[in-house]
């Protein structure tokens, strides 16, 4: 493989080589890859989106320093350094109907891991949530929705528990946001930076290095072609499965236990950048098998 668009895969373009192909920044691999590798732009994407002002940002590498539990989908965790406040930004490009859960669970996870042993709650740091959406969610044409917790009965009542989201929606009009805003969530919809905008264009500047980076395009287009493969295998032991059951009976049978549960555990594998995992399972069925315990399939 020698670079962004030139690997050979069989049949259809993947959704990688399109995104190679446009540049894509809110693609969930490229995302994630941005964020790691420029933490000032992380530190600005996320400043601009939540109002707020913080400093230098310390990213925690997925495969060593986030609990197994935590792998749920592409996200960047950050620690605001000498603040002691957490930003989860997460890029969110398909719709979700357990989203609001997710985001609970992720709160969940990222607390515990937030406070050691011996700590008070008090110690809880600020968290703030931020997700990119390409879609509306909540359906109010908002270009952000900002949720704290409130009191239905009283809502002078301050329940301050430190933990603030926003769900940006780059789908929306815009007109309900600043200028700096909209053109941020214009770039990430349509890819193309905004004259007079510097961080729209150092994004895009480090959209285009990250496509670049042939051995981490590679990586990208092996997971694919493992994904290809894994696919077709499972389609066809359903069918042989099929065959022997009855022909009915092995469609829905092949397709749901074969297609779809291995198309959940590579999407979830992919989503946590778990390349190493992804294809070692495909020759080691007892890690496959823990890998399906693990994601719950």
């Amino acid at each position: 493989m020698t670079g962004c668009g030139k690997a050979v895969l069989a049949g259809r373009k993947s959704q990688f080589e399109l995104d190679c192909e446009g540049l894509v920044f809110a693609s969930g691999y490229t995302f994630a890859k941005v964020m790691a590798d420029n933490p000032d732009l992380a530190r600005r994407f996320a400043e601009r989106l939540l109002d707020i002002k913080i400093g230098t940002l310390e990213f925690f590498e997925v495969e060593t320093s986030i609990p197994a539990v935590l792998r749920k989908s592409v996200r960047m965790d950050a620690v605001l350094a000498g603040t002691g406040e957490v930003v989860e930004i997460e890029m969110q490009t398909v719709r979700c109907d357990d989203f609001e859960r997710r985001l609970r669970y992720y709160q969940a996870m990222i607390d515990t891991r937030a406070l050691g042993k011996g700590q008070l709650y008090k110690d809880l740091p600020e968290l703030y949530m931020l997700s990119i959406c390409q879609y509306d969610h909540f359906g109010s044409g908002l270009a952000l929705y900002r949720f704290e917790l409130k009191c239905e009965d009283d809502p002078t009542a301050n329940f301050n528990n430190g933990v603030h989201v926003v769900i940006a929606n780059t789908s929306a009009s815009m007109t309900d946001v600043p200028p700096e805003v909209r053109s941020l969530l214009k770039y990430v919809k349509t890819n193309e930076p905004v004259e007079g905008d510097d961080l729209t264009m150092e994004l895009a500047d480090a959209t285009r290095q990250a496509y670049a980076d042939e051995g981490w395009v590679g990586s990208i287009m092996t997971t694919e072609m493992l994904l290809r493969v894994k696919e077709s295998e499972a389609i066809e032991r359903g069918l042989k499965k099929g065959i022997e059951q009855g022909i009915e009976q092995g469609i829905a049978q092949g397709i749901e236990q074969g297609e779809q549960r291995i198309e959940k555990l590579v999407n979830a594998l992919l989503g946590a950048s778990r390349i190493d995992d992804l294809q070692r399972q495909v020759k080691d069925e007892a890690f496959r098998e823990s890998l399906y315990e693990e994601f719950g399939l």
